[in-house]
């Protein structure tokens, strides 16, 4: 009889074991969410400016079947291109990847088989290239060839595409309004080894100074020098780079091949013409320069003044771009 009652308790434990199990299991049933599933990271590499249509990376989905891709969220509008039947990424608009405005694009892409469907995160992390040689073109092999400290010549086109394409690009030594006033005109005076410096338009705070033009009166220019200031528009300027290539008469552009001191000031912009820099005798550029005989870092106290803009110009950024 004893053995009997402890086979009947041991019955009575293994019974109700199995309906907790059983209940259990019923209820984390209940609980599993039937949505998406949320799946690691799409992940790739790419340097700034892609050409459109330039392959960045697939997506890899853990379904089966005929499956499809959609790209759900963005970061950045008009970056990517997904094939919706082989989740093929590429790019769209190569403005989208600029390093300086984005180090990086993220998202979600979400597939489906028609019964099941999966969340993938997307990261595309963008590499920092030289923004300067991207935007030249017919100057852009002689710039990568050229050494720090060198004024590489540029077309005015590639000029004033720096001006838009840099981001955060100031225009220092004169406005592009008095440059052109003065420029269209064609009735020059020009300097002969002078060091001269404009009242206008200083160089901001914390700015490189990565590209200069000026227009030129003479057949042949040699040895002309940019001039930064920390100081004052009449004191402390030390050239900046090398001395600028030989050029004619006409506007001439360069580009300042890694430029790596920015002011840490407001700063001024001169120029030592040993030949060619010109202005406007008319006038059409109002404004005043200070010159003085010599290649000098100082204007001083003896300066002349006159009531003209010298034809030059910079362009300056505080963000670095360039190697």
């Amino acid at each position: 009889m004893k053995t009997k009652k402890s086979n009947n308790k041991i019955l009575s434990i293994l019974l109700a074991a199995s309906v907790a199990l059983t209940s259990c299991s019923k209820d984390d049933n209940e609980d599993s969410p039937e949505g998406p599933i949320n799946n690691a990271n799409v992940a790739a590499q790419i340097d700034e400016y892609p050409r459109s249509g330039d392959f960045i990376v697939t997506a890899e989905s853990k379904l089966s079947g005929d499956l499809n891709f959609t790209l759900t969220k963005v970061s950045v509008n008009d970056a990517f291109i997904l094939n919706e039947t082989s989740g093929q990424l590429t790019a769209a608009n190569p403005f989208a990847f600029d390093y300086e405005t984005n180090t990086e694009i993220t998202g979600e892409i979400t597939v489906t088989n028609g019964t099941e469907s999966e969340v993938l995160s997307l990261q595309v992390d963008i590499n920092n290239i030289d923004d300067i040689a991207y935007f030249l073109k017919g100057s852009k092999e002689a710039y990568l060839a050229a050494s720090p400290g060198d004024w590489v010549p540029i077309t005015s086109d590639e000029y004033l595409t720096l001006s838009i394409e840099i981001s955060g690009t100031n225009r220092s030594g004169t406005t592009e309004n008095l440059y052109e006033a003065g420029v269209v005109v064609e009735v020059f005076d020009t300097y002969d080894d002078f060091t001269v410096a404009n009242d206008a338009a200083p160089i901001p705070v914390d700015n490189y100074v990565y590209a200069f033009k000026f227009w030129s009166d003479a057949s042949n220019t040699n040895g002309n020098r940019v001039k930064v200031s920390g100081t004052s528009l009449t004191e402390g300027y030390e050239d900046l780079g090398n001395s600028l290539p030989t050029g004619g008469r006409g506007e001439q552009s360069f580009v300042l091949k890694g430029s790596n001191d920015p002011t840490t000031s407001t700063g001024y912009l001169g120029m030592y013409s040993q030949s060619g820099l010109a202005y406007d005798v008319r006038g059409n550029a109002p404004g005043e320069h200070y010159f003085v005989q010599g290649n000098t870092g100082t204007i001083g106290n003896n300066f002349n003044i006159v009531q003209r803009i010298c034809l030059y110009q910079g362009l300056s950024t505080s963000i670095k771009q360039w190697d």
